[in-house]
């Protein structure tokens, strides 16, 4: 059965959460690089959250280079020198008063 509009969008705004979400705990180290992140069922389980909106999040942070999906492998946390600096979303994520230090670091390097 197709989704209706309304469903879409909230779709969307699930899985746009669990990308930020996602996002923070790889910026913090929770996820380091090379790490493997849990599975769709996993993630949908310990988030709410349908395998569809974990599927949306996993592409909308590829897109971000902050993570590499990989069939029967698993999504695996890319270095920072993949990532797509940028991106207003994943700028945005990332400049928080704690990681403030680090961001001018970044660019002035």
């Amino acid at each position: 059965m197709p989704l209706s509009a309304q469903q879409l969008a909230a779709q969307k705004n699930l899985s746009y959460v669990l990308a930020e979400k996602l996002a923070q705990r790889i910026l913090k180290g929770e996820y380091e690089p090379g790490t493997i992140l849990p599975g769709e069922i996993e993630l949908g389980e310990q988030f709410g959250v349908s395998r569809t909106a974990v599927r949306e999040a996993v592409k909308t942070l590829t897109a971000k280079g902050m993570v590499l999906p990989r069939p029967r492998i698993g999504t695996r946390v890319m270095p920072q020198s993949n990532w797509n600096f940028l991106d207003q979303e994943l700028l945005t994520w990332w400049m928080t008063e704690e990681n403030f230090h680090q961001v001018i670091d970044h660019f002035l390097v």
